[in-house]
């Protein structure tokens, strides 16, 4: 039986935001607040420290108090900021998480660490629409085959996790998991977010 130890939180908050018009997801408002503020607010709870990758606005998210760490090649998709996560952590595991899933569930890394067996290199959500590949609690040993899996040119986080042994949490709802990529999505996850 493994202990539980709080994770380090990785935010992948490096991309170009071209779905909306180029601007930094990270400070796009939802329910009156940016993104990033939904993010770690989500994952405070759960994990230490929190890290974040982004490459715009850098004293912004510094001002936030976190650990910022930009990619060495920006605009390399979302495997360059998973890379630059891993260098900038020191624990032996890293909860992942993008920038753009504001109700991610607050048992999140509990759930993953519960699904992550001994010979498992990562733990990701599974959901009904199917896997949720950027929700991952991965242990160290996975930065090796990403590293490699970049130098081979490869740019999906499903081609480089279909090289390590992948365990499932599975959450009965895709509800937490809702993306913000496009303006339409901000009002349909803030519905999610008013009080009932």
């Amino acid at each position: 039986m493994h202990t539980r130890i709080p994770p380090t939180a990785g935010i992948v908050a490096g991309g170009t935001g071209q779905r909306f018009g180029g601007a930094d997801k990270g400070w796009v408002r939802v329910a009156g607040r940016p993104l990033i503020e939904h993010t770690v607010n989500r994952v405070a709870g759960q994990c230490d420290p929190i890290l974040i990758n982004a490459n715009r606005n850098l004293d912004a998210y510094r001002a936030l108090g976190f650990g910022v760490f930009p990619d060495s090649d920006i605009n390399n998709g979302p495997l360059a900021g998973i890379e630059t996560l891993f260098h900038a952590s020191l624990a032996d595991l890293l909860l992942i998480v993008p920038i753009d899933t504001p109700l991610l569930p607050t048992d999140l890394a509990n759930r993953l660490f519960d699904a992550l067996t001994a010979s498992a290199d990562l733990a990701i959500v599974r959901t009904p629409a199917g896997p949720q590949r950027m929700h991952a609690l991965c242990r160290r040993r996975c930065l090796e085959r990403l590293v490699a899996a970049r130098a081979a040119g490869l740019t999906s986080v499903g081609e480089w996790q279909a090289d390590l042994h992948c365990a499932e949490a599975v959450f009965e709802y895709d509800t937490p998991f809702l993306n913000v990529n496009t303006p339409a999505d901000v009002a349909n996850v803030e519905k999610q977010l008013e009080p009932t």
